[in-house]
C-alpha cells in the first residue's frame, strides 16, 4: 500500500495527519470491523527459541492476524506450515510498562521513541523496540507494553531457527509479554504473511462489493422496469395523439366544407343540374319526340316540342324517377306540315336526385364537437 510521507501537504493541510485520521475514523466503523474479525487467522507454526541457542519446533501452532497473537490453533493441520514465527526466550527481551496519555499513532510513536533512547541498555543501533497499546478503563490513558532486544541476539537465535530447519525465508519474530500473549517485532519477517492476509482482505471486500451490487440491482431492477413501462405508454399514447390529430385536421377540413355549403343560398343548392336532367329526358322520351325548347328555373322544368302522342310523353314523363307533378299547362295543338302533336311541358324537380350541389345527409346540420 503506497504512503503519504510525513511533510507531504496541499494548501498548507497536513495530508499524512489527516490519512491517518481518517484510516482511525474508518477502522472504528462496525463494517470495517466486521470485516477485520471477517479474515480468518493465518495458522502459524511456532518455533521455541531457548537462551541456549538451540531452535525447537513444537508441534503447536498459532493463530496471528496482523500484529495481533490470538494464542493456539484449534487444530493442528498436518501439511506443512506456509509461515513460521519465532517466539524470543524471555531472558532475551528486556519490557516494561508504561502509562502514557492518549495521543495519536505518529505522537505515541514519537514518545516511545524517546522513552527506548532513555531506557535501553543496548546501544542505539543494536536496540530493537516493540510495543502494544492499550486504552486503560478510564479512556484517559494509555498502557503500554514495551519490549526491547538485541539485534544481534535476535538475528542470531533467527538464522538458527533457518539452519535447523530449512527454512526458505526468516520466520517472524515476536516476543512473549506473558499470560499466553507476545508481541509482532516489526521488520523482521512477516511481509509474507502480511503480504496474504491483505489478499484475503482484498477478496473478501471484492465479494462484498459484489454482494452489494447484486442487493443493488435487485432493488433497481423492478424501478427500471416500471419506468421502462412508462415511458413505453406514453410513446404510445403520443402515437395515438399524432394519429387522432391528422384524424381531427381531416374532420375540421370536412366541417369547413359543409359550413360552406350551408352558406349557399337556398336556391343555389336546389338549382338542378342541366346535364342530369337532359340525360333522364332522353332515357324517358320516346323516338318519336322531340324537344324544340327546354328551360331550367331551379327546380322548374318547361319544355316545348313534338310529338306523335303528347299525352304519352306526359304519362312517360311523371313515371320517370325525379320528375314530379307533370302536367301540360297548355292545350295541345297538331302541327300541319309533320301532323305531330305541338305542346308545352312543365314539372318539378326533385332536388334530391338532379340538384348541383348535394350536402351529405348527415352534416346538413353539424353535431356539436364532443
Amino acid at each position: 500500500m503506497a504512503k503519504l510521507s510525513a511533510d507531504a501537504t496541499l494548501f498548507g493541510l497536513d495530508l499524512s495527519s489527516a490519512w491517518m485520521h481518517l484510516r482511525q475514523i474508518g477502522r472504528g466503523l462496525p463494517l470495517f470491523q466486521w470485516l477485520a474479525q471477517a479474515i480468518p487467522a493465518t495458522p502459524v507454526a511456532l518455533l521455541q527459541a531457548n537462551p541456549d541457542l538451540d531452535v525447537a519446533c513444537t508441534a503447536q501452532q498459532v493463530r496471528l492476524r496482523a500484529d495481533q497473537w490470538l494464542g493456539p490453533a484449534q487444530q493442528a493441520d498436518d501439511r506443512p506450515a506456509r509461515f513460521h514465527a519465532l517466539l524470543l526466550p524471555e531472558d532475551a527481551i528486556l519490557m516494561r510498562t508504561l502509562r502514557l496519555p492518549v495521543l495519536g499513532p505518529e505522537d505515541l510513536a514519537a514518545a516511545i521513541e524517546l522513552e527506548v533512547l532513555a531506557l535501553s541498555p543496548f546501544a542505539a543501533q543494536d536496540t530493537v523496540s516493540a510495543y502494544q497499546a492499550q486504552p486503560e478503563p478510564s479512556n484517559r490513558q494509555l498502557q503500554v507494553q514495551l519490549i526491547l532486544a538485541s539485534r544481534a541476539t535476535i538475528e542470531q537465535h533467527q538464522q538458527r531457527a533457518v539452519d535447523a530447519h530449512g527454512l526458505s525465508q526468516p520466520p517472524e519474530v515476536w516476543a512473549p509479554v506473558g499470560a499466553g500473549k507476545a508481541i509482532l517485532c516489526p521488520g523482521w519477517g512477516e511481509q509474507p504473511r502480511l503480504r496474504h492476509e491483505q489478499r484475503q482482505r482484498w477478496s473478501l471486500w471484492a465479494s462484498v462489493l459484489v454482494l452489494l451490487l447484486v442487493l443493488a440491482a435487485l432493488v433497481v431492477t423492478p424501478s427500471l422496469q416500471l419506468r421502462q413501462r412508462v415511458l413505453q405508454a406514453q410513446q404510445q399514447t403520443q402515437a395515438l395523439v399524432d394519429q387522432t390529430k391528422d384524424i381531427a385536421a381531416q374532420r375540421e377540413a370536412l366541417m369547413r366544407q359543409v359550413q360552406t355549403l350551408s352558406a349557399l343560398p337556398t336556391e343555389l343548392l336546389q338549382e338542378a343540374d342541366f346535364l342530369k336532367v337532359l340525360e333522364a329526358l332522353t332515357r324517358a322520351l320516346p323516338d318519336d319526340t322531340a324537344l324544340q325548347s327546354l328551360a331550367l328555373e331551379g327546380n322548374r322544368l318547361r319544355a316545348q316540342g313534338l310529338s306523335d302522342n303528347a299525352s304519352r310523353v306526359q304519362e312517360l314523363l311523371g313515371k320517370e324517377p325525379g320528375f314530379e307533378n307533370v302536367r301540360l299547362p297548355s292545350a295541345i295543338t297538331r302541327e300541319g306540315r309533320s301532323n305531330k302533336e305541338s305542346f308545352v311541358l312543365e314539372a318539378e324537380l326533385n332536388p334530391a336526385i338532379f340538384t348541383l350541389w348535394q350536402l351529405p345527409q348527415n352534416t346538413a346540420q353539424p353535431a356539436a364537437a364532443p
